[in-house]
């Protein structure tokens, strides 16, 4: 656990859980090795109920933990974050581990080559979990050096399994559709290099 091994917290003061939700997955249903909850993936009001009650229970029996969340999908990933930061201590890697790296490397480049972060265009290359976040943190820091959010959101480009996002894209995130705008006019989605990609936008 990087908590030992490179912040030096002892292990007695880590508590490892695992919370299962159910699967999608029929073949892991029908396997008789699985070891998972046998059901469906719960999912809104059902999911939203299970989540408030581990937490209450943490904040029960260890009142002063952090709360380090992984692995969790977008969407659930930033409503459990927005819902639960002001009550605990509360630390999605995903959302913001990985984020603040690629901000913190982005922000020394720039500072190299003495240029400004809201004269970039960015083009994030897999728009889940980490990549949201990573755009929202972006985002913020734009905001912060003077751009409107819908300013900063035009430079924001996006590829995922369905291509580049725009608003015709099917099945968006709630956090994709908060980045995705009319000013993304690209008329070819599909594309088989990124430089073709950056050559489109």
């Amino acid at each position: 656990m990087v908590y030992t091994a490179a912040a030096g917290i002892g292990p007695k003061k880590i508590l490892l859980v695992s919370l299962d939700v159910g699967t999608n997955n029929e073949s892991l249903l029908n396997d008789d090795l699985y070891l998972g909850n046998r059901h469906q993936r719960i999912t809104g009001e059902r999911y939203d109920a299970f989540i408030d009650k581990f937490v209450k229970a943490i904040q029960r029996l260890y009142p002063d933990a952090l709360l380090h969340w992984e692995d969790f999908g977008c969407d659930n990933a930033t409503k459990i974050l927005k819902k639960y930061e002001p009550e605990i201590a509360i630390f999605n890697d995903d959302v913001q581990g990985k984020s603040i790296v690629v901000l913190s490397g982005i922000l020394g480049a720039l500072n190299i080559v003495k240029e400004k972060l809201t004269n970039q265009r960015i083009l994030i290359y897999g728009a889940g979990t980490a990549g949201m976040g990573i755009a929202n943190i972006l985002l913020n820091e734009m905001k912060e050096q003077g751009l409107n959010d819908k300013e900063a959101k035009n430079l924001f480009y996006f590829i995922d399994k369905q291509g580049l996002l725009n608003r015709h894209t099917p099945n968006l995130s709630y956090e994709q559709k908060e980045f995705i705008n009319d000013s993304i006019n690209v008329q070819n989605t599909s594309f088989n290099s990124l430089e073709e990609i950056v050559s489109e936008v």
